[in-house]
């Protein structure tokens, strides 16, 4: 009965000590915050640009398609406001290119405003323009999710290694298998190798000493030494302590998951613009067709989603960018007006998800 008792009060104790690993100390919270604040800051800033893309492509169409001024400056002035929205979650780097980019804005708003000739090749530059800066956002926000992921993958090696412990342990203490308990503390190591082949110098200093402590344990139990015992209940607070240098696993919330979507659809709108601007410089047709073709690979990387969501729109895009592309190679009088359907369609889809 002593034993029975016993066995259930360490059994206890190590899912105690389990959960506690698990949890998070507020300065580690706090920091995952900012880790997550960050990244979703960055997603911002790249889909406001990505907006502000589209709105000077359209005003580029409107000057250079359709004579338009007024409807041009309108697109301009939204683009302004994207700007801004961009500027306030950037980084400072972004925010050294937006503040650029923003004194091309009103440089070219003045002119539209004035109908001063060269507006339209202001327009270009600024397309242009806009294009790098997007580019730049959307490499921060790569990097901060690489580095956020690299976190999560380290962190769960680092627990799985941690779960073999306390199964070396419990060998011990419990099951009274120091062959188990040697395995299980191999099996650790090779979590634990993992680690630190993603790990961060400072973070490599420790988990060096962590491995140390493993090999030294692993010794211990082979050699059926008493202190053996005493080393794995060491290795376990060890390894929970490493624990807690790493975040949380990240969890893309919805919030994120609709701003990816609306990102994605903002690339395949601007791709699709840049197709109906293409139609008219380039006779041979090839420049549209590439366009056309950049707007389907964006499109087709929602198309599961949007399959299971019941999204028939999005999902026939890919379908209606083919008869366009068709329509480009047959030179067809129709063309223009098939690729202002599919920027109606496009436009349509980003408002119905706001």
């Amino acid at each position: 009965m002593k034993k029975v008792v016993g066995t259930s009060l360490l059994i206890l104790s190590l899912g105690v000590g389990f959960s506690n690993a698990y949890a998070e100390t507020p300065p580690q919270q706090a920091q995952q915050q900012r880790s997550e604040k960050n990244w979703q800051d960055a997603l911002a800033t790249q889909l406001e640009l990505a907006k502000t893309k589209v709105l000077l492509l359209q005003a580029y169409s409107e000057v250079w398609l359709d004579k338009n001024k007024d409807a041009a400056l309108l697109s301009v002035n939204k683009a302004g406001i994207s700007l801004d929205n961009a500027w306030k979650s950037a980084d400072q780097t972004t925010r050294i290119r937006i503040a650029k980019l923003q004194k091309q804005v009103d440089s070219s708003k003045n002119s539209l405003q004035k109908k001063q000739e060269g507006a339209e090749a202001q327009l270009g530059l600024m397309v242009n323009h806009s294009e790098l800066v997007l580019s730049s956002a959307l490499a921060q926000a790569q990097m901060k999710s690489s580095a956020l992921k690299s976190e999560a993958a380290s962190r769960y090696a680092l627990v799985q290694a941690h779960a073999e412990v306390l199964k070396a342990q419990v060998a011990l203490e419990i099951e009274q298998s120091p062959d188990s308990a040697a395995k299980a503390l191999e099996r650790a190591e090779v979590y634990l190798i993992q680690v630190k082949e993603s790990a961060s110098n400072l973070k490599a200093k420790q988990l060096e000493t962590l491995h140390k402590e493993v090999k030294n344990a692993q010794l211990l139990v082979r050699n059926n030494s008493l202190k053996a015992t005493s080393q794995v209940r060491q290795l376990v607070k060890s390894t929970e302590v490493q624990m807690g240098v790493y975040e949380q696993r990240f969890l893309e919330t919805d919030e994120v998951q609709q701003l990816r979507k609306h990102y994605v659809q903002l690339e395949a709108q601007a791709a699709l613009l840049k197709a109906q601007l293409a139609i008219k410089a380039d006779a041979t047709g090839q420049q549209s067709i590439a366009y056309l073709n950049e707007s389907k690979r964006w499109y087709e990387s929602l198309k599961v989603e949007a399959i299971n969501r019941g999204e028939k729109g999005l999902v026939n895009m890919s379908g209606q960018i083919d008869n366009a592309k068709q329509a480009v190679k047959n030179k067809d009088q129709e063309v223009r007006a098939k690729l202002s359907k599919l920027l109606d369609d496009a436009a349509e889809f980003i408002k119905s998800d706001k």
